[in-house]
């Protein structure tokens, strides 16, 4: 699993989330954002989205994160790339 963080709309933190089930990434990725500085956050498994947060302020279909180095979205194609 992976929780991949999001700040000013590019992918500012990749975390490898090695856990046995999808409550506990969940959790685990709850404490990276809130630890950090992100404006929100998405936990994959795979080519599943297991969550997305949004903060309360944005809409999470407008919000749209990129690579930065790029300025590809961050769809599956693009996180399946990243990952090799």
């Amino acid at each position: 699993m992976w929780c991949f963080s999001v700040k000013d709309g590019q992918i500012a933190s990749v975390k490898d989330l090695n856990c046995l089930s999808d409550q506990e990434a969940i959790w685990k990725a709850k404490l990276f954002f809130e630890a950090g500085t992100y404006d929100n956050f998405e936990v994959w498994n795979g080519k599943r989205m297991v969550y997305q947060h949004t903060s309360p302020n944005q809409r999470s279909e407008t919000t749209v994160a990129v690579w930065p180095e790029t300025g590809e979205p961050s769809t599956l194609a693009c996180v399946n790339r990243r990952r090799g």
